[in-house]
């Protein structure tokens, strides 16, 4: 296996990124305003997330996509750890699908409570209205896991 390498993407070259999502029948663009994390094997992305600053000043994970090929390797968990970087000290809600709420968990995810913006509780209401099989989940700051 070649060395995966993984960081930010320069927005100039999200249109690779674009691709990426598109071969793999993911429905997301990075766009304008996006920090976006991609891991690389052999030049190739294999992996992208994308995060959203809120005016809010919390993130919301917008996408994680990896490859199939490369599915179940820990690239997934690999990109979550990389953005650590950026959403530590902010809180940082995702809508997980159901089947991934473990994945989520293992990287310091928790169900979001009465707390979350009152934008991200709506939509996800619209969404499991429209059957998505989903949840709100949210990533504390670490100095509120720290401090408990």
């Amino acid at each position: 296996m070649s060395e995966l390498l993984i960081g930010l993407i320069n927005p100039m070259n999200y249109g690779q990124v674009n691709q990426f999502f598109k071969r793999c029948r993911y429905p997301a663009k990075a766009t304008a305003g996006e920090k976006v994390f991609v891991v690389k094997s052999s030049g190739k992305i294999i992996g992208a997330a994308k995060l959203k600053h809120r005016p809010d000043d919390t993130w919301l994970l917008r996408a994680i996509c990896v490859h199939p090929d490369w599915r179940k390797k820990g690239i997934g968990s690999q990109l979550l750890d990389s953005i650590q970087s950026v959403i530590n000290q902010d809180y940082c809600y995702c809508f997980v699908y159901n089947h991934l709420i473990e994945f989520y968990e293992a990287s310091g995810f928790v169900y979001a409570d009465d707390t979350a913006p009152i934008d991200l509780s709506q939509a996800f209401e619209h969404y499991c209205g429209e059957g998505r099989k989903i949840v709100l989940m949210v990533r504390y700051p670490e100095r509120k896991r720290v401090s408990g």
